[in-house]
């Protein structure tokens, strides 16, 4: 073999021998690229996750209420400044609402999704089983307690 060589140097790619760099990993785990982990599979039982899609579901009906609720303030054709700033102050706060719900209902989708899929109560950053209290407090997580406190630097 040549020096030049990608397999004398075990580079994933040629580019990677010709520079002396390492191959890149897949996720920082320590797989080669290319070679993706296999998630890990829910360990609950299909009446824990039965249980878990029905509060999903049951929340995700609620705050689709919620949302068709919420109604703009009218504003006032007569009035002054104040009335006018106020009508939109509540206008602002009706927005971020709306905002809000449209993520959960994004959170609870995906966690219907790994429902779905199996890989439901499985922390998407280390793998590991999401405790069941975290999935109580907040069904449509998709992280573990530990890993929510590395993502805020706690």
């Amino acid at each position: 073999m040549a020096a030049g060589d990608p397999e004398a140097v075990g580079a994933a790619r040629p580019s990677e021998a010709r520079f002396g760099r390492r191959p890149r990993l897949h996720y920082n785990r320590g797989f080669p690229f290319g070679a993706p982990p296999r998630p890990r599979r829910s360990a609950m039982t299909p009446e824990e996750l039965k249980q878990h899609e029905r509060r999903l579901l049951e929340k995700q009906a609620e705050i689709e209420k919620l949302v068709h609720t919420r109604e703009f303030s009218r504003a006032p054709s007569q009035g002054d400044d104040g009335d006018r700033s106020m009508v939109a102050s509540d206008d602002e706060i009706v927005i971020q609402l709306q905002q809000n719900d449209a993520k959960l209902l994004r959170a609870i989708e995906n966690a219907l999704t790994r429902i779905r899929d199996g890989v439901f109560g499985i922390c998407s950053e280390c793998e590991e089983p999401i405790p069941q209290v975290r999935l109580k407090a907040v069904p449509w997580t998709r992280v573990c307690v530990a890993c929510k406190e590395r993502q805020y630097g706690n």
